[in-house]
């Protein structure tokens, strides 16, 4: 085999044997963080689809990625990883506001409470 053969043979292996592998990792934590939180604002679920929810740019993880460590969500909903006063749970389960950016704000003031109790 000559050194041009060898080099494409080396270059498909990759290609099939490295890309999967990069798409499950991806995949794998997005869904996972899909399953822990079923029910998140539409941003959050556009976030966590184009992984801007923990990556600041692919591959540098932002500072909620960063605390993540494993896929135990609940484990950093205490947490306030962007440092914006917010902890993550309260980011993803009521403000729907970004849990690894502080720049993130509610669009509203209003709380899920207060838009249920206008309908009671």
């Amino acid at each position: 085999m000559n050194k041009k053969h060898l080099a494409a043979a080396v270059l498909a292996a990759c290609m099939i044997l490295g890309g999967p592998v990069a798409s499950w990792a991806t995949g794998g934590w997005r869904d996972a963080w899909l399953a822990a939180y079923p029910d998140p604002c539409p941003e959050l679920v556009s976030a966590a689809q184009s992984c801007v929810l923990c990556h600041d740019g692919i591959p540098g993880l932002n500072s909620y990625g960063d605390d993540m460590g494993n896929m135990n969500f609940a484990s950093i909903e205490a947490l306030d990883s962007d440092g914006d006063g917010k902890t993550n749970g309260q980011e993803i389960l009521t403000d729907c506001t970004m849990p690894g950016d502080a720049t993130s704000v509610p669009v509203t003031t209003d709380t899920w409470g207060d838009i249920k109790a206008l309908f009671r």
